[in-house]
């Protein structure tokens, strides 16, 4: 699985333009690569498709896996620190999953492919959230960024 990073524009037509070409230079300088970007309401629509695909994509890293997404919300600058402490307690659960959000609120989530019928693996899972969830509010935030449920 790749990292990838959705950025969406918002102004005039000169200033998307000006925060694209801004955007891509800073990609390029820390590493990043395959920068695209447009206009184009079909060519957007179809970056987006891929974002909105991300939960569907994340539950077949795991054949015949079943999905539990996690939330979390943070303070921006609380954000860094939640997304690789997250990171760091997944890679020692075992457990198969990915990392998603709209972090330019705070928010992300970690999508994880569960074998239901496995008790501990669910049981890891959950244990997982409840991390996750306290976690957040250590730092700051909630257990839900999403639609002002936090």
């Amino acid at each position: 699985v790749t990292p990838t990073l959705f950025f969406e524009f918002h102004g005039s037509e000169s200033g998307v333009q000006e925060q694209a070409k801004q955007v891509g230079e800073l990609t390029e300088d820390f590493g990043g690569s395959g920068f695209k970007w447009s206009a184009s309401p079909e060519e957007r629509s179809q970056l987006w498709k891929a974002r909105h695909d991300a939960y569907y994509a994340s539950i077949a890293l795991k054949p015949g896996g079943r999905g539990m997404p996690t939330d979390a919300c943070v303070p921006i600058s609380r954000l860094a620190d939640c997304i690789l402490e997250t990171d760091t307690d997944l890679k020692q659960t075992g457990l198969v999953g990915c990392m998603l959000g709209h972090v330019g609120d705070g928010n992300f989530h970690m999508c994880l492919s569960l074998d239901v019928d496995n008790k501990d693996e669910v049981q890891t899972a959950k244990d997982f959230g409840a991390r996750l969830a306290r976690r957040s509010i250590a730092m700051g935030g909630t257990c839900s960024g999403e639609h002002g449920v936090g």
